[in-house]
């Protein structure tokens, strides 16, 4: 019998305890109640090992990243291992989140490749820090 190989979106095991989730919502990063900010985003970061694949996979990857949370492309940032989204709409569903890592999951299949996700970090941030990141975003 010939083992096959894994292909889709797969987790990282070392990296999680037991079966713990891929969802970390930090709470560390923020400031304690009645600070000086009280309209909140999040910073959504995808801790992705380097993809390895054509540059049409690659854009399928991130088009199925973008889709379900449904923002403007200054609101993403793709590093090679680290991929950011700046959420300013108000509350975040954990299922923009799902469906983002089920997209991806469909896309690393259908095209045959690993796409090892090692963590997703959820921070809340300060509107301000939130809109800073979309006007960089803007001049690059």
């Amino acid at each position: 019998m010939v083992k096959r190989k894994k292909v889709g979106l797969i987790y990282n095991k070392q990296a999680f305890l037991q079966g713990d989730t891929s969802w970390i919502f930090d709470s560390f990063s923020t400031e304690s109640f009645g600070s000086s900010w009280q309209n909140f985003g999040y910073e959504i970061i995808f801790r992705l090992e380097e993809i390895h694949a054509s540059e049409r996979v690659i854009k399928e990857l991130k088009e199925a990243f973008m889709e379900p949370f449904g923002l403007q492309r200054k609101q993403y940032n793709f590093e090679p291992t680290f991929w950011r989204v700046y959420w300013n709409r108000g509350p975040l569903r954990a299922s923009a989140i799902k469906a983002c890592e089920s997209g991806l999951d469909e896309v690393a299949k259908k095209n045959d490749i690993k796409l090892i996700l090692n963590g997703i970090i959820i921070q809340p941030r300060p509107m301000g820090y939130i809109q800073a990141y979309i006007e960089m975003s803007e001049n690059h």
